[in-house]
């Protein structure tokens, strides 16, 4: 899929971002309480 004529990035694309910002840091351990892709985006953002 080509981020051209599309004004969203994919799952993949945001997840490699996350991964990329993420590095070298310790891990945090939270707890999410949330529903949908915006409570699995943060979780996997807070717990990598």
């Amino acid at each position: 899929m080509s981020n051209t004529n599309q004004p969203w990035m994919t799952v993949e694309d945001i997840l490699q971002a996350i991964n990329e910002f993420n590095e070298n840091k310790p891990p945090q351990k939270i707890g999410i309480l949330g529903a949908g892709m915006a409570g699995l985006v943060a979780a996997y953002e807070l717990l990598n």
